[in-house]
């Protein structure tokens, strides 16, 4: 089972997203709007808004850069903070 994490910032929106990828599919997603001071978590358990709704298409095929991957201890810390 392959598994890691990505941080991409995507200026054009202005948003931060932060993907747990599990052979090549999104388990879990952080949003951070930075327009609207949004946190938005999203998983197959937990779904907090109707605006944004977990990646359902495979990543694999993705060419992340280098920079884009992160530790899972860095995924988790911004998972685990309280809006």
């Amino acid at each position: 089972m392959e598994k890691y994490f990505i941080k991409k910032y995507w200026e054009e929106d202005n948003e931060m997203y932060y993907f747990h990828i599990e052979n090549g599919y999104v388990e879990r997603e952080i949003i951070l709007d930075k327009n609207k001071n949004e946190f938005i978590k999203l998983s197959k358990v937990v779904q907090q808004c109707k605006k944004y709704f977990l990646c359902d298409q495979p990543l694999d095929s993705v060419e992340w850069d280098i920079s884009d991957y992160i530790s899972e201890k860095e995924f988790e810390t911004v998972w685990n903070k309280k809006q």
